[in-house]
């Protein structure tokens, strides 16, 4: 099994165009990307993002926290409004007393990774 690049391929340019235009407030979700309102749906939507190869090695340990963070962080920020008002972000400030994006997809990915440990890939 490969290592996880820092930069995945999948941080695509849509990501990197909505850096530039995140200067909106309101929070408008991407056509066709379902936003998740907890962490339940989080582990559903990143079910279906990853490939079995990325989950074996995220469950596995193979793949540390840190690398995944920075290889999806930013596509999660984004898809997943954390830096804006999306049901998400209101979730983890509420439920999970987070405020930075950072620290929000670290703990939706440590969380995921321990989701993953009790399932059979």
């Amino acid at each position: 099994m490969q290592k996880l690049p820092i930069l995945t391929l999948k941080i695509s340019f849509l990501s990197l165009a909505l850096i530039f235009a995140g200067c909106a407030t309101e929070f408008r979700p991407i056509e066709g990307v379902h936003v998740p309102k907890n962490l339940a749906e989080a582990y559903i939507e990143l079910d279906h993002m990853l490939t079995a190869e990325e989950k074996e090695g995220i469950q596995s340990g193979e793949w540390t926290i840190p690398e995944f963070v920075l290889s999806y962080g930013l596509q999660l920020k984004e898809y997943w409004g954390l830096w804006r008002d999306s049901d998400m972000a209101k979730h983890m400030r509420k439920k999970h007393k987070i405020e930075h994006p950072d620290r929000m997809v670290t703990v939706i990915l440590q969380s995921y990774r321990e989701y993953l440990r009790n399932q059979k890939i």
